[in-house]
């Protein structure tokens, strides 16, 4: 997970992992996140055996960590909804860097919230026929710069849903 946060897609992630039969699902999960305070949620088994699943850094500058897979049959997350005009300099910097990792050419228009570069750099970490699932904002469907992002995630799936919650969850 790019920004595991409070661990909920992660424990949910494990819960189905065991339910499939997996005996030990966290062998299977990774995630970073740039607060140290997400690491409190992780369950303090993990810190032993799985601290290299689970890094603090910015997903957007993570770039192929050494005893991380080199692609993932899924990316699942929340990434952040940062605004680009609350963005810093350095934090564009970062994540334009990140765009050329993009599978293909890919660009993102200046204007672009967070959210956008989490989406594309994800991409980037899956597997052929891997899955992704991201909880995004309205915006992906109707801001003008999400067009892009959509375009991209059409160039690079055979299908994509985008399930629309009506009621605001958060």
């Amino acid at each position: 997970e790019p920004s595991f946060g409070g661990c909920g897609f992660l424990a949910s992630a494990a819960a189905r992992l065991r339910t499939l039969g997996a005996r030990n699902p966290w062998r299977n999960l990774y995630g970073c996140d740039i607060q140290k305070s997400a690491f409190d949620y992780l369950p303090a088994s993990l810190r032993n055996d799985y601290d290299q699943h689970f890094l603090l850094c910015d997903f957007l500058a993570l770039r192929r960590p050494p005893g991380w897979p080199t692609q993932f049959n899924a990316v699942v997350g929340n990434p952040p909804y940062v605004s680009n005009h609350n963005l810093s300099i350095t934090k564009r910097k970062i994540a334009h860097r990140a765009l050329g990792l993009a599978k293909d050419a890919t660009t993102v228009p200046l204007t672009a919230s967070l959210w956008a570069y989490f989406v594309v750099h994800s991409i980037g970490y899956l597997a052929p026929g891997g899955r992704l699932a991201l909880v995004l904002p309205r915006s992906f469907l109707d801001a003008d710069y999400a067009q892009a992002i959509r375009r991209y995630v059409a160039r690079n799936f055979k299908r994509s849903v985008v399930i629309l919650v009506q009621k605001q969850l958060f």
